[in-house]
């Protein structure tokens, strides 16, 4: 079969505009922090990155010049590459608030040591059909597989529809040992819990079932950050949780903007322990 010549020029898709932006009461809004836009012309041995408005890019992105020419395929490529904010201290948060940023969405890992992860993450997603109970007894039998394999583990509100359970790595293992470790939680969960629950990425699959989300474990992915507002009705907030507090009665909307303050007051930083020493994935082998 005759293949087609690499075009010379592709013009990235852009974004589509409207007359006016979405509005409907209860809602809120928050900044969408953007990256550059380029295509990448990969043929013959030879890598061109150019911008949407055709300038080079090959020396500003030169790490990614040399993973396309290390790649050796003939394609075009089309990508973007992002801006991450790194707020510091107060101040920087301040002025994220300023900006509008609502929700704080941070990676597993530090940029000092961005290939290994504090932590590992279990995210608890309901389905459509799903009730709050259920995801309740997820996170709670979550808590007991840890616990016989004597792993402490923080659980907290995600502020939407589930519940996020933290395991503190002290960044001492890949993100793939990480996930892999999720996995096997995830899949013993799975056992314990077959009618409801499911670990298939694929929406489709689920059949109305909660999924136990492992694959959060990966190079810039992210959840909601513990004590970080959510763009939802009431302004929740995704609030570290003591394990006595999972349990029938538990509520998303116990949390929220108005209470946040003073329960942190009176309960201190809960999930402090995530980011301490962590646990051995060997000696669990």
């Amino acid at each position: 079969m005759k293949k087609d010549p690499i075009p010379k020029v592709i013009k990235p898709m852009l974004a589509t505009l409207v007359n006016k932006p979405f509005d409907e009461p209860g809602w809120l809004y928050e900044v969408k922090w953007d990256g550059y836009r380029a295509v990448a012309y990969c043929n013959m041995g030879k890598v061109n990155i150019l911008s949407r408005n055709n300038k080079p890019f090959n020396e500003k992105f030169y790490p990614v010049y040399d993973a396309l020419l290390a790649w050796g395929n003939n394609a075009v490529v089309d990508g973007e590459d992002k801006n991450f904010l790194v707020p510091e201290d107060a101040a920087a948060l301040l002025y994220m608030a300023n900006l509008g940023a609502i929700e704080m969405n941070p990676w597993n890992s530090t940029i000092h040591n961005p290939d290994y992860p504090d932590w590992c993450m279990i995210d608890l997603d309901p389905d459509k059909g799903n009730t709050f109970e259920q995801v309740i007894e997820m996170a709670q039998t979550v808590k007991v597989v840890l616990d016989e394999l004597k792993i402490k583990s923080y659980p907290k509100t995600s502020g939407s529809t589930g519940i996020h359970i933290y395991i503190p790595l002290g960044a001492k293992y890949t993100y793939e040992e990480c996930q892999l470790f999720g996995k096997i939680i995830a899949t013993e969960v799975h056992k314990r819990l077959p009618k409801f629950t499911c670990i298939d990425r694929m929406t489709r699959n689920r059949k109305g079932k909660l999924y136990i989300d492992y694959l959060q474990n990966q190079p810039k992915a992210t959840l909601a950050a513990p004590y970080s507002l959510r763009p939802k009705p009431g302004a929740t907030v995704s609030m570290p949780l003591h394990w006595e507090e999972v349990k029938k009665g538990l509520q998303m909307k116990n949390f929220n903007i108005k209470n946040a303050i003073g329960r942190i007051k009176s309960e201190g930083d809960i999930l402090k322990g995530v980011l301490g020493r962590g646990i051995s994935l060997k000696k669990l082998i």
